[in-house]
């Protein structure tokens, strides 16, 4: 090679030394991911060389080694992102990354053991992503992930269907009358009810609980009636008086030695039990109100859960799962009318309607309690 060929040469290494120096390298950050990665990596491997030595020598594996390894080198690489004077891009601690690649070691482990790999449809939630698999929510539930009620399914994607979660009721309309009416669209969540066995209803879609009515002549008594307020245009009448006051088991609404409810009676004793041991009941407002009506039944416009045709007339006891009823007439609701100070939002549950009424006058009442 002649003087000049070595000298280009020299002129074109020297260049892309040049460039090769002027390459970025990697961040601190990614640094950190790298080496995240390789610990994550040789955290997997140790646990299933641990399974190998295992079955080789008939004895329970020993992960004690991969752990400690794990959760030390974890830490580390983070701290020597700290002393670079930045963090780690992600915000996994290990003890999630040993459980997530635990559980992936302990998967393949099992497959090999003669097996299945864990996959969407096996009815288990135990694979990569899955929030749910069949019938398997992972103890999940509408509430648990932030609805106000419902029922939570598990879609094929093993994914959560929360079209049967929210707190917003159908109406119960299914008579169709015509291309989008109520009956043919059905919108909002199916009417769903519980009875609780303790002489209330909780309603599966809102999660509100409800207090049954019966036909016994006490505090429960389908037929009674209170105001709204004594004149004040406040609260303050018989429906929190003497109705709110017994179900919270304040003895001071008793209306007389001839009150059958428990809480009278025993009122002189200085017991006075709650209405099913909460002392948090109160006036459902407006919308509360007409989410347990049922436009597909009249008279009155209630599921069945609140309202028992062929035993009401013998219902003494909330209690009793055969006795829950419903009067037809209007239920006070705890809203007023913001065009009249003096009157209250009632729902008629005859046919379901609604109407403001003078704050004085009387209205059957139906107790609430939670929501949110």
């Amino acid at each position: 090679m002649s003087y000049m060929n070595r000298a280009s040469g020299l002129i074109v290494l020297s260049g892309l030394l040049s460039v090769g120096s002027a390459a970025a390298g990697p961040t601190p950050e990614e640094k950190c991911e790298a080496d995240k990665n390789k610990i994550a990596g040789k955290y997997a491997f140790c646990r299933q060389k641990a399974e190998m030595k295992a079955i080789k020598k008939e004895e329970p594996a020993d992960y004690t080694k991969c752990d400690s390894k794990l959760l030390l080198k974890w830490q580390k690489a983070a701290e020597k992102a700290v002393n670079k004077g930045t963090t780690c891009m992600d915000s996994v601690s290990d003890p999630d990354i040993q459980s997530f690649v635990t559980a992936h070691a302990d998967a393949v482990a099992a497959a090999l053991d003669g097996g299945t790999l864990p996959e969407c449809g096996d009815g288990s939630l135990n694979a990569v992503g899955e929030q749910c698999d069949g019938g398997d929510l992972g103890g999940e539930s509408c509430t648990s992930i932030g609805f106000g009620g419902g029922t939570l399914a598990c879609d094929g994607t093993c994914a959560f269907d929360t079209s049967g979660c929210g707190s917003f009721p159908a109406t119960g309309q299914t008579t169709a009358y015509g291309t989008g009416s109520d009956g043919d669209v059905q919108a909002g969540v199916g009417l769903s009810y519980t009875d609780n066995g303790d002489g209330t209803i909780t309603d599966n879609n809102t999660g509100l609980i409800w207090e049954k009515k019966d036909d016994s002549g006490g505090i429960h008594d389908k037929d009674d009636t209170y105001t709204w307020s004594t004149g004040t245009n406040d609260m303050d009448g018989t429906i929190t008086s003497t109705f709110l006051a017994v179900l919270n088991g304040d003895s001071s609404g008793c209306v007389g030695a001839g009150d059958p409810d428990p809480c009278c009676t025993g009122a002189g004793t200085g017991t006075c039990t709650p209405f099913a041991g909460q002392t948090d009941w109160r006036i459902p407002n407006y919308k509360e109100l007409t989410s347990i009506l049922d436009l597909e039944v009249f008279i009155p416009a209630v599921d069945p859960a609140f309202h028992q045709s062929a035993t009401c007339t013998a219902c003494a006891d909330v209690t009793l799962a055969t006795c829950s009823c419903t009067a037809s007439f209007g239920y006070w609701s705890s809203t007023s009318d913001a065009n009249f100070a003096g009157f209250a939002w009632g729902v008629g549950f005859s046919v379901g309607g609604v109407n403001g009424d003078g704050k004085s006058n009387f209205k059957c009442v139906r107790a609430v309690r939670g929501g949110s």
